[in-house]
């Protein structure tokens, strides 16, 4: 288990409310930070740094740091649907105000964008193959259709990693084809769908 879970035990002094119960807001942050955080935030962290052979930290996370943050009054960690106060007031003098305002940004994939784009011919020949492990199940005209719906910026591009995802894993683990062969494929594919420079 992270050290900061350990953190979340709420024993740290913080008086309860009226009715003896911790905010639901902090709740909330414990949900967040033993959950989300950890499972999956962190997880990926670790995986793409250890890929790019980099020592990933996550210098807000220090034990110190959660602390602190954890034992703040709910007031002063979130008002309305805005957060980080203390951290955004902290910084108002070092921060230009179009950064301190900014919205949060994720880290998605861009999907729409490779479906569309240089992944949509590969996406489209493996998911309508006549041998393709979902064939039986679903229409290459239905598939034809969702590639080109994707393609004319109707996105569909989560469904469309689903048949993707479950089409190589139905011939991986249904069908027995090997992975290195499969990817090898795939790579030429997107390598002969690809314009010439």
């Amino acid at each position: 288990m992270c050290g900061i879970v350990g953190i979340l035990a709420f024993s740290d002094g913080r008086e309860p409310r009226e009715d003896g119960e911790i905010d639901p807001i902090d709740r909330l942050f414990y949900f967040d930070i033993a959950s989300w955080l950890v499972e999956d935030l962190l997880l990926k962290k670790d995986k793409m740094g250890m890929s790019a052979s980099i020592e990933a930290r996550v210098p807000y996370l220090d034990q110190d740091v959660v602390a602190f943050a954890l034992r703040l009054p709910v007031a002063l960690k979130v008002r309305g649907l805005k957060g980080k106060r203390v951290f955004r007031r902290l910084l108002r003098n070092r921060l230009p105000e179009e950064i301190l305002k900014r919205p949060k940004v994720g880290f998605a994939v861009p999907l729409e964008a490779w479906f569309s784009g240089e992944l949509a011919t590969v996406l489209h020949a493996t998911l309508t193959e006549r041998d393709a492990f979902l064939a039986p199940f679903v229409s290459r005209d239905e598939m034809s259709a969702m590639c080109a719906r994707q393609r004319a910026g109707r996105p569909v591009a989560l469904e469309l990693l689903s048949l993707l995802v479950l089409e190589l894993w139905g011939r991986i683990f249904l069908r027995g084809e090997a992975p290195d062969q499969l990817a090898d494929a795939l790579t030429r594919s997107t390598a002969d769908a690809r314009p010439a420079s």
